[in-house]
C-alpha cells in the first residue's frame, strides 16, 4: 500500500546542493505538503526559497545555540546531575551546539575524562570535541547493518517512499 508523507522535514537547508535546494524551493512553492525546514541563523542566503516559504504563509523560528541552562538540561538528561565545571567546559568547547555537546560527552567518556559517579564531572582538562562531520560519522558507524542500509537508501535516493525503504531494508511496514 502507498502512503503519502504527512510532512517534509529538511535539516541544514543552508548546506544543500543547488539541485536539492531547487527541489525544496519547488516543493515549498507547490504547497503539496507541510514543510519543516531548519537552517543556521544567518547562513541561508536563498531569497527565492525564503520568498516561496513566505508566499505559502510559512512561519519561521530562529534557533540558536543553547544557553548555559539549556546546556545543563541536556547534560543532565544524558548523565544525571552535573557539576557546574562540566557545564562551563561544555559551554566553552561547544558554544551550546547540541550535537557537539553529545560528541564532547562521548569523547570525554571514551578518553576517561568524565566521571559519572554521583555528580558528573571532568577528571582532567577538557579536550576539544571532534568536528561535526566526525561526530556524525561516529554515530553512523555505530548503526547495525539494517539501520545502515536504511540510512544509505534515504541518503542516496531522490524523493523516497516508505515502501522503497522497506524493500531495501527488508522490513514490513
Amino acid at each position: 500500500r502507498h502512503m503519502a508523507p504527512d510532512v517534509l522535514v529538511v535539516d541544514e537547508v543552508h548546506v544543500l546542493d543547488a539541485a536539492t535546494r531547487d527541489w525544496v524551493r519547488h516543493m515549498a512553492a507547490s504547497g503539496q505538503l507541510p514543510m519543516l525546514l531548519a537552517w543556521r541563523a544567518g547562513e541561508l542566503d536563498d531569497p527565492a526559497l525564503l520568498t516561496a516559504l513566505a508566499d505559502r504563509g510559512a512561519r519561521t523560528r530562529t534557533l540558536s545555540e543553547l544557553p548555559r541552562q539549556g546546556i545543563r538540561a541536556l547534560a543532565e538528561d544524558l548523565l544525571g546531575p552535573v557539576a557546574d565545571s562540566l557545564v562551563r567546559a561544555l559551554e566553552e568547547h561547544t558554544a551550546g551546539n547540541p550535537l557537539l555537546i553529545r560528541s564532547a560527552l562521548d569523547q570525554w567518556r571514551a578518553e576517561g575524562l568524565l566521571s559519572e559517579a554521583g555528580v558528573a564531572r571532568l577528571t582532567g582538562p577538557a579536550t576539544t570535541p571532534a568536528p561535526v562531520a566526525e561526530a556524525a560519522l561516529a554515530r553512523v558507524s555505530a548503526l547495525d547493518s539494517q539501520q545502515g542500509r536504511a540510512l544509505l537508501a534515504v541518503a542516496m535516493s531522490e524523493p523516497i517512499t516508505l515502501g522503497l525503504i522497506s524493500q531495501v531494508i527488508a522490513v514490513e511496514v
